[in-house]
């Protein structure tokens, strides 16, 4: 049984708007901001969706290493080569 690595790009799109809406209260508390952002549209919604599937990528990529780090569960010519 190996760890629950990866998380759905709706996850991590939720957890970004979450903590980006936490920041905007802050600096708004604060008198940094003179507005709030609108985050729906422009081009901070598309940076936003970029660095949000940067993640999803990220995640996948370390589900597909973890399995392939632990010898139970890897597979590959090289190892099934070496198992033999």
């Amino acid at each position: 049984m190996s760890l629950r690595l990866s998380k759905d790009i709706s996850d991590i799109r939720a957890g970004l708007f979450e903590r980006i809406e936490s920041v905007q209260d802050e600096y708004a508390a604060r008198g940094w901001l003179p507005a709030r952002l609108n985050l729906n549209k422009g081009i901070a919604r598309g940076i936003i969706e970029l660095f949000a599937w940067g993640l999803w990528q990220l995640y996948n990529f370390l589900a597909v290493i973890h399995r392939q780090a632990i010898p139970l569960e890897a597979t590959g010519e090289w190892l099934d080569t070496h198992a033999a």
